[in-house]
């Protein structure tokens, strides 16, 4: 019976009652690239919070997160191989500072493989939070990669890994001629 939970006054399904709340936000950023070169800064959870009800990973969920991105290509003579190493610095608001680290080699700019390192910088020398090898391919203007997480936290005594597939669709693809690649100067 009912009478023998405790604390179910929040529980919908007990009380019949529909709890629910809109939070919009909004996130800022702004990056340089060139052939050879990238760089970006974002921050994102900008709007200030309204918090009705919200649990503790919600409200986590919803810090302010800062992120600084740079990276460089290497290419060889014949532009077959290409070689891209680059960092993610991110902060989230009062909370956790991690490292990224990320290598990537390009084949004929149509394949590539890649992993990542994530390292949390909290408390030095901090500790190894991930590390996700990925694979990918380009099929005209489609993307497809593959990529599997493999944690180092508590959670993972209990999981194996996480599996993520990515689908992207290039609208601007200079080979296509269709939209100049950038669509500014």
């Amino acid at each position: 019976s009912q009478s023998t939970f405790q604390n179910f006054n929040n529980d919908p399904m007990i009380t019949g009652e529909r709890l629910s709340a809109w939070n919009p936000n909004a996130g800022i950023s702004a990056s340089v690239y060139s052939p050879d070169f990238f760089a970006g800064l974002s921050a994102i959870n900008i709007l200030p919070k309204i918090n009705f009800l919200t649990s503790t990973a919600e409200s986590e969920s919803m810090m302010i997160s800062y992120f600084a991105i740079a990276g460089y290509r290497f290419h060889n003579s014949r532009n077959i191989l290409m070689f891209e190493p680059s960092a993610v610095f991110g902060v989230k608001e009062l909370y956790t500072k991690q490292l990224d680290l990320n290598l990537k080699l390009f084949y004929k700019n149509i394949m590539w493989s890649g992993i990542s390192y994530r390292h949390n910088l909290d408390a030095l020398p901090g500790r190894t939070v991930s590390i996700l090898p990925t694979i990918g391919i380009y099929i005209k203007n489609l993307q497809v990669s593959y990529a599997f997480d493999l944690g180092f936290k508590g959670l993972q005594n209990q999981s194996f890994g996480s599996h993520y597939i990515y689908l992207g669709w290039s609208l601007c693809k200079e080979s296509m001629k269709m939209v100049p690649c950038p669509v500014y100067d």
